[in-house]
């Protein structure tokens, strides 16, 4: 309203005062539109907004004369192509910024939306229909060669690729002298392919260099091309000689083995190129791409289990060391969650079960837990490494509501520390916190909710019969804490047993019994 008003002032006589029907039907719909509902709310959204102001000025003044000519009203049409306008602009985008971020699922609040983007960092959201890239390679290798550099490859169209290669305890790639292919760890090593897809291209015929020697004429060396999807393709460089295990047309699952590493092509010593392109031809300008998820260990112990970061939707860095995650079987099993899957649930100590959840899927294939009794619901995602609840709607007296917070965000994997998550500020159970924070969200979040998991039996044996996760629910405000909820869950020969909860005085056990689908 303010800005309407003052843009009018501007104007000068000719402005005149803006009608109240503009006011609300065009200015001040058409600057919530595209600053507050599909745009999360933030400072830079409200400027986003106050630029809406002149665009739906400059479309009122000059389409009511054309309008008027037909004998027809303008009545909102200015917001609405304001709005087609403004949102198209962003859509145009090369890639989504950090700034003014599209709503990619509407959760017809403003501060909803708001606080379902900052419980998921845009770190870890994947863009809407990426290929979901693993690693090409089995166990841990080191990035020798990240994005732009510091190599002389790596440069210019060609700069968002990933060199790697396996290294030992003192930083070396190879055993002995280092003077024959054979002494490096990572030649002749299985090459995989990092996401299901189709060969494009295959070159194996040339021959590998000498230590120290490079073929510039075929700089890419032995290469495979996948395409994964439209506009989507992977290369894979300096492979070994004859190695490819497929042909151009045959179709491809991740994980399957293609070929061997090799030194072939710009290769001085053997090493795995890897880089994602928008076209089939090898060689072609790269596109950054991130990679589902891998993990990174940590130099001090990076044989020891559980010494390495989950990393989502991210790029391994210059001298990292990775790995493919490795799903702990019981866990990932205990935590399959298919459509049609029922759980019966009933407090510790009753003879039968007080109600069932079961998995449903909606139109937009997104799945979610629905208690049977209360009829409250949990949106989650599922793939192989990770459990992740992004929604909840219901009562939070439900018990699905206790186990929501008690398995926001599981990995299916032994990890020491589990990196700390933020959850969604909905969880804050006092009115009026939350409504001062709504005031005041997309420019300053003084409360801090955040999600613990731990493990407290350390890591468990490949015959463990039986796991424990502790999770935490937490509130930081202004320096001060309050936990929410504290929860143990177990599980027992492959499923989930038990659910025991506490929030402040109350105490909660759950027995559970699957029903399968």
């Amino acid at each position: 309203f303010g800005g309407a008003w003052a843009l009018h002032q501007l104007a000068g006589p000719a402005g005149g005062e803006p009608a109240a029907y503009n006011l609300g039907a065009n200015y001040i719909v058409a600057a919530v539109a595209v600053g507050g509902v599909f745009v999360v709310p933030t400072l830079a959204s409200y400027g986003w907004a106050l630029l809406s102001l002149p665009a739906t000025a400059v479309l009122l003044g000059g389409l009511a004369p054309l309008l008027a000519r037909a004998g027809l009203p303008g009545l909102s049409l200015p917001f609405c192509l304001t709005s087609l306008l403004f949102l198209y602009v962003l859509l145009l985008r090369e890639k989504a910024g950090r700034w003014l971020v599209l709503v990619p699922v509407q959760r017809y609040s403003p501060e909803a939306n708001l606080y379902a983007h900052l419980a998921l960092p845009e770190s870890q959201l994947a863009a809407p229909g990426a290929v979901p890239l693993a690693l090409p390679f089995l166990g841990a290798w080191r990035c020798t060669q990240g994005y732009f550099g510091p190599g002389p490859t790596h440069q210019g169209a060609w700069g968002q690729a990933l060199d790697f290669a396996i290294t030992d305890a003192e930083g070396r790639t190879y055993q002995g002298a280092g003077q024959a292919l054979s002494d490096y760890y990572c030649y002749n090593k299985p090459v995989l392919a990092p996401a299901d897809g189709v060969v494009e291209e295959v070159v194996q015929h040339l021959a590998e260099n000498l230590i120290g020697e490079v073929n510039l004429r075929q700089n890419w060396g032995n290469t495979i091309v996948l395409r994964h999807a439209p506009g989507v393709y992977s290369q894979l460089s300096h492979l070994r000689p004859h190695s490819a295990r497929v042909r151009p047309g045959e179709a491809v699952r991740r994980g399957d083995i293609v070929a061997a590493c090799g030194s072939s092509g710009r290769s001085p010593e053997p090493h795995l190129h890897f880089q994602v392109q928008a076209t089939p031809a090898i060689g072609s300008p790269t596109l950054a791409y991130p990679l589902a998820h891998f993990l990174a260990l940590a130099e001090a112990c990076p044989c020891q289990a559980g010494s390495e970061q989950l990393l989502l939707n991210a790029v391994p860095q210059l001298h990292s060391l990775v790995r493919p995650p490795a799903p702990q079987l019981q866990l990932a099993q205990a935590l399959h969650l298919p459509p049609g899957y029922r759980l019966a649930v009933r407090a510790a100590g009753a003879p039968a079960a007080a109600t069932q959840w079961e998995v449903f899927t909606d139109a937009y294939n997104a799945r979610y837990l629905r208690c049977q009794r209360t009829g409250a619901v949990a949106y989650f995602e599922q793939d192989e490494v990770l459990l992740r609840f992004t929604a909840f709607y219901g009562s939070r007296a439900s018990w699905l509501y206790a186990f929501y917070l008690a398995a926001y965000r599981v990995p299916l994997l032994y990890l020491a520390q589990p990196a700390a998550v933020p959850l969604p500020l909905t969880v804050v159970r006092r009115p009026w916190l939350g409504w001062a924070q709504d005031a005041v969200a997309p420019f300053f979040r003084f409360l801090k909710p955040r999600f613990e998991l731990s493990w407290p039996g350390g890591a468990p044996g490949l015959a463990a019969r039986a796991l424990h996760l502790r999770s935490r629910s937490v509130v930081a405000a202004l320096g001060r804490e309050k936990v929410l909820q504290t929860a143990e869950l177990t599980f027992a020969e492959g499923a989930l047993a038990g659910l025991a909860v506490r929030r402040g005085r109350q105490e909660l056990a759950l027995v559970f019994t699957g029903e399968g689908v």
